[in-house]
């Protein structure tokens, strides 16, 4: 309710898919999950129920009148389907929920991301021969010991990604240290 009556710009779900496991835990009536959930440990219908009860709250959190963001862990899912290659990009690594509601948030949120650490890279510029017969030559050479925070926005052929933004406007594959700021001059095209 709190949430509703406009006073927060923005909300935040750390994470979802601890989200998933309250719901299930409170279906289940147990104090707390096993650490490793396995086969076994609700049947299907149960699984249905929870992934209900997981959408009806995250639809009423992402329509709520403020920027809404989702956290939620990787989880790798099958990528063989029945033994038939497809030309579709069938990315297989998404959110650490159910299959049917991992299906179901990224279509109903606007924007798609994944966060990574990757290896600093620094470009070298490298000029072979001089006046008319130079050529300068780019490589990319790795920094040891250094790191930088991406946030992944481009369409990938591996991790789900979307990004809502008006046709024709080309996206970076990633953001190197993004800031709220970053993203929201990529939405409005800055």
């Amino acid at each position: 309710e709190q949430a509703r009556s406009g006073k927060y710009e923005t909300i935040i779900l750390d994470h979802a898919s601890g989200l998933q496991d309250l719901v299930l835990k409170e279906i289940l009536g147990l104090e707390q999950l096993p650490a490793q959930k396995g086969w076994g440990l609700a049947s299907m219908a149960t699984w249905g129920q929870c992934t209900q009860i997981c959408k009806d709250i995250l639809r009423d959190l992402i329509g709520l009148p403020c920027n809404v963001v989702v956290l939620a862990q990787e989880r790798v899912f099958n990528t063989k389907e029945d033994g038939v290659q497809s030309e579709v990009i069938s990315p297989t690594i998404g959110a650490g929920l159910t299959p049917s509601l991992a299906g179901w948030l990224a279509p109903a949120v606007d924007y798609v991301c994944q966060t990574f650490i990757r290896q600093r890279e620094k470009v070298i510029s490298t000029t072979y021969g001089q006046g008319k017969l130079a050529k300068v030559v780019e490589s990319i050479e790795k920094i040891p010991n250094e790191v930088d925070y991406c946030l992944r926005t481009a369409p990938s052929h591996e991790v789900i990604t979307k990004f809502r933004i008006p046709k024709g406007r080309l996206l970076p594959t990633w953001i190197v240290d993004p800031s709220y700021a970053k993203i929201m001059d990529l939405i409005s095209g800055v």
